[in-house]
């Protein structure tokens, strides 16, 4: 599915199914659901509706796996979130974000490192 062919409030029912495939320990399908939050992550008119409905517990989840591409996806997805309202980036705050941090930012990849100081610094 193409993300631009469907309205926003589509993906309100289809957020907690990828959320449900997240919890497989396939790592291809948690790849795939992985890139599918980030690309909805940087449609404004998703990004609110995946923080309102399950989607930010889903990402901090995976911004500590221990495959670094799912990892970045995930840490990318949440800097794209980062560039919304207060109340968008208070969220995230709140998710438990703060807490995978230290670990982020002596991640042996650099481009962990430093997509974790782009959404710190936002």
């Amino acid at each position: 599915i193409e993300i631009g062919c469907q309205e926003p409030e589509y993906w309100i029912t289809a957020i907690p199914e990828l959320i449900c495939l997240s919890k497989k320990e396939d790592h291809g399908v948690q790849r795939k659901v992985i890139v599918m939050m980030s690309k909805l992550c940087r449609n404004k008119g998703c990004a609110q509706i995946i923080v309102e409905n399950g989607g930010l517990s889903l990402l901090v989840d995976m911004a500590g796996h221990d495959n670094g591409e799912i990892a970045l996806h995930a840490i990318t997805s949440l800097s794209s979130l980062a560039t919304g309202s207060d109340e968008r980036i208070q969220a995230i705050f709140k998710s438990g974000i703060m807490v995978k941090v230290p670990i982020l930012l002596d991640h042996h990849k650099k481009n962990i490192r430093k997509e974790t100081c782009n959404a710190l610094f936002k």
